[in-house]
């Protein structure tokens, strides 16, 4: 049996959920202006994690489920998920 490990975001989904959260927050631009700032290395990942997240303090309860109607499966994702568990192996997602 094979273990097959998938990172969600842009991966098995179309979208990055902390973008979809920070636009229902209306921080959309803030959120990718400290994306931008790690990408370019000014930033490391923990860091960048903290701020993004810390502008999303006080959002309301039900943001997951609203931000969760967005979400999109990536052309192929059940099929590939499909075929791993036929051949007997697991899928697992982080």
């Amino acid at each position: 049996m094979r273990l097959f490990l998938f990172d969600v975001d842009s991966t098995l989904i179309n979208e990055e959920v902390i973008e979809l959260i920070a636009a229902h927050a209306g921080v959309e631009k803030e959120v990718a202006q400290i994306t931008e700032r790690a990408m370019a290395g000014d930033l490391d990942f923990a860091s960048s994690l903290r701020e993004r997240v810390s502008l999303l303090s006080g959002i309301s309860s039900d943001a997951p489920l609203q931000v969760g109607k967005r979400v999109t499966l990536t052309n192929g994702a059940v099929e590939l998920i499909e075929s791993i568990h036929g051949a007997g192996d697991v899928a697992a997602v982080s």
